[in-house]
């Protein structure tokens, strides 16, 4: 009889920090938007670009978004899982997940 292979759980989906201190979050992107804007969804921040989605135009948008939302250097936001997906698995380096994530609630509308 066959022993069944352990799946070990995959760390990029698991939003939070792994150990090399790299935050991980969701983001569901809206690409060709007239202004960016950043929301708060139920499972994902919400993140409107002005790029449209072709030729990887919306990923660089979501990156240089990002990285003025949380204000670190664009080097250090990386998206990596979903580069053609509306939901993209982002990566912050440089940033405790506490302090990731009170820069992005300040910069939500009230």
């Amino acid at each position: 009889m066959r022993k069944k292979k352990k799946s070990s759980p995959d760390p990029v989906l698991r939003p939070g920090i792994n150990a090399q201190g790299i935050w991980r979050f969701a983001v569901n992107v809206r690409p060709g938007q007239p202004r960016v804007s950043l929301g708060r969804g139920e499972k994902a921040w919400v993140l409107g670009v002005r790029e449209p989605a072709r030729e990887g135009l919306a990923n660089r948008g979501v990156e240089r978004a990002l990285s003025d939302y949380l204000d670190v250097p664009i080097s250090c936001v990386t998206i990596v899982r979903g580069e053609g997906s509306r939901i993209k698995m982002i990566e912050v380096a440089g940033l405790s997940e506490e302090e990731g994530k009170r820069r992005l609630e300040r910069a939500v509308p009230s």
